[in-house]
């Protein structure tokens, strides 16, 4: 790494840091910030709890196509092999004939 993306990456952390520090020292100083910061940490958790619900429901979707698909293929596959066994039915076969028997 260069020396001054690494001078640059500090600054960043001193400066999230910093704004940490600075919230924590202000949520202690001021009591209405607290309601504040509760209020935005309990919306927080509702949306975790609506993006786990969505992301439930868009699997849960996403596993009922891939099931549909799959019963469609293996329709398909179970049309294709009856064809298949009819096909083969309608030919003669020269191994009808009989085999003499191995003693």
């Amino acid at each position: 790494m260069k020396p001054a993306r690494i001078r640059r990456l500090t600054f960043i952390a001193l400066l999230l840091w910093f704004i940490h520090g600075g919230t924590l020292i202000a949520l202690a100083v001021a009591p209405e910030l607290e309601v504040a910061a509760r209020a935005a940490d309990l919306a927080r958790e509702k949306d975790i709890v609506w993006l786990s619900l969505v992301t439930a429901i868009a699997a849960i979707l996403f596993s009922a196509w891939l099931v549909r698909q799959l019963v469609a293929q293996q329709a398909q596959v179970v049309k294709a092999l009856q064809d298949l066994r009819g096909e083969l039915g309608s030919r003669p076969c020269i191994y009808l004939k009989e085999q003499p028997d191995h003693e």
